[in-house]
């Protein structure tokens, strides 16, 4: 039992020095997000749709996606 209460010490104590390099706990809110290009959005829709074609296959021959 005190194995364990000294393992939970140790890994709080851990946590709290190795917070401040890695940063865990404090993310950048200051960067907005960006709007997708036309591009992306394309991109985005063809992988959904080739995506769909996968998931329904049963054998036949399908249309070729643009």
């Amino acid at each position: 039992m005190i194995e364990f209460a000294l393992g939970i010490i140790v890994g709080v104590l851990f946590m709290a020095l190795v917070d401040d390099k890695i940063k865990i706990r404090k993310a950048k809110l200051s960067e907005k997000a960006r709007e997708p290009t036309e591009q992306e959005i394309r991109n985005a829709e063809r992988a959904a749709r080739e995506y769909m074609n996968f998931m329904t296959y049963d054998g036949t021959t399908q249309d070729e996606i643009k």
